[in-house]
């Protein structure tokens, strides 16, 4: 399964995706997300690097600090639909009406793990 695009800059995240989310959740609780591009993320001391591919990827650059706190916004909202704003996601609920909000971190705050996943050799290469 992949996430479901609505129109631009809005979607749903599917249990595949938020199974990643977690489980990324778990190497570092930080993730900065590149639109258009897999998701990547290191752990603070650089041993372990995990990347993804997402049939549908982020179609918006945002910086979060606490993934596991927006994976809970997310589920505090069943059946939430993301809308990606300049500074924040809006997580909607279509049946309750009812809307939270989550802000991006500065993405100064967080590890941006392209960097390294970029340095690592492939095993499969």
């Amino acid at each position: 399964m992949r996430p479901v695009f609505i129109m631009e800059n809005i979607m749903k995240l599917t249990d595949t995706a938020l199974k990643i989310l977690k489980n990324f959740s778990e190497i570092n609780n930080s993730i900065y997300i590149r639109k258009n591009s897999s998701l990547v993320t290191v752990d603070p001391q650089l041993r372990i690097v995990a990347d993804a591919n997402l049939p549908e990827p982020f179609e918006k650059d945002f910086a979060i600090y606490n993934l596991s706190e927006f994976l809970a916004v997310n589920s505090a909202q069943q059946n939430s639909v993301l809308q990606f704003e300049d500074d924040r996601v809006l997580f909607s609920n279509a049946n309750s009406g009812s809307t939270l909000e989550y802000f991006y971190s500065d993405p100064s705050n967080v590890q941006d793990a392209m960097p390294t996943r970029n340095k690592i050799p492939s095993v499969f290469d």
